[in-house]
């Protein structure tokens, strides 16, 4: 049976959930302590790569991993709202800032790479200052 698997990484609707809200009015960005990094995409291009595999040819028995072709980290997030507010954020870890979403992240693969999806769209996906613009815009 022909089959194509798309395998949608971590939307990007991820980021309003560190606390980006919080951080801007504090200046601080506080996450559990760890190595962290993340390969978000937004829900566009990735409905723009499902239309693409299904009115295209040439996907017959492939997977696709749907990822961003590059991961950020929580100094880069602090470095784009610092740069998109204006304000000075900074990242700070801390282990009471542990939640549900940490220990959910732990058990998936929220920073491996591809250029599938690039490739799929035929152009680069979002950049993280793109993905943070458009949550900051629908709060």
């Amino acid at each position: 049976i022909p089959y194509t698997f798309l395998r949608n990484g971590l939307y990007s609707d991820v980021i309003a959930s560190f606390g980006i809200q919080q951080a801007i009015e504090t200046g601080e960005l506080i996450t559990y302590p760890g190595k962290w990094s993340f390969h978000t995409v937004t829900r566009e291009d990735i409905s723009i790569a499902a239309a693409t595999v299904i009115s295209t040819e040439g996907h017959e028995n492939q997977t696709y991993e749907l990822t961003a072709s590059r991961a950020w980290n929580f100094v880069e997030l602090a470095e784009v709202l610092t740069a998109q507010t204006g304000k000075s954020i900074r990242h700070r870890e801390d282990p009471v800032a542990e939640s549900w979403l940490y220990r959910f992240l732990l058990q998936i693969d929220a920073s491996s790479t591809t250029t599938d999806l690039e490739r799929i769209i035929g152009k680069p996906t979002a950049s993280l200052e793109q993905m943070v613009r458009q949550i900051m815009e629908q709060a």
